[in-house]
C-alpha cells in the first residue's frame, strides 16, 4: 500500500469535516501510515507531478503517486478515476472501489 501527503491530507479533511477529533485523525493517519510500511509500501511526500490525463488536479495526484510507484491498482472511490480505469484500467494499472477491493479481497480470503 502506498500513500502520499495529499492522500493523508484528504483523509485528515474528511474525517475533521464529518466530525471525528484532531486526536482521534492523528492516530488514524498513523495507522495507515504504519499499514502502508508493514504492507512493503511506503509514505512519500514529495512526489513528482507527471500525470495530466484528469481535469482535476487532485486526481491526476493520485495518477503521480501510482506512476511513481509503479502501483498495480488504484483503489479509489473518486467517480473521474473509476470512469478512466474503465474497461481496461489507465495504463495497465487496474482503478476499483474501496467496496470491490474489499469483496475481491474476501473472495482471495475464502479460497486461501
Amino acid at each position: 500500500m502506498e500513500v502520499s501527503e495529499h492522500i493523508l491530507a484528504m483523509v485528515d479533511h474528511r474525517l475533521i469535516e464529518t466530525g471525528w477529533r484532531e486526536s482521534d485523525v492523528d492516530t488514524y493517519i498513523d495507522l495507515i501510515c504504519d499499514l502502508a510500511e508493514l504492507s512493503g509500501g511506503g509514505y512519500y511526500s514529495d512526489v513528482p507531478q507527471t500525470q495530466y490525463d484528469c481535469e482535476d488536479p487532485e486526481d491526476n495526484l493520485i495518477l503521480d503517486l501510482a506512476a511513481f510507484t509503479d502501483a498495480s491498482l488504484i483503489v479509489s472511490n473518486d467517480s473521474d478515476l473509476l470512469v478512466l480505469g474503465r474497461p481496461k484500467g489507465w495504463k495497465g494499472r487496474g482503478i476499483i472501489s474501496p467496496a470491490d477491493f474489499t469483496k475481491r479481497a474476501e473472495a482471495a480470503m475464502r479460497y486461501r
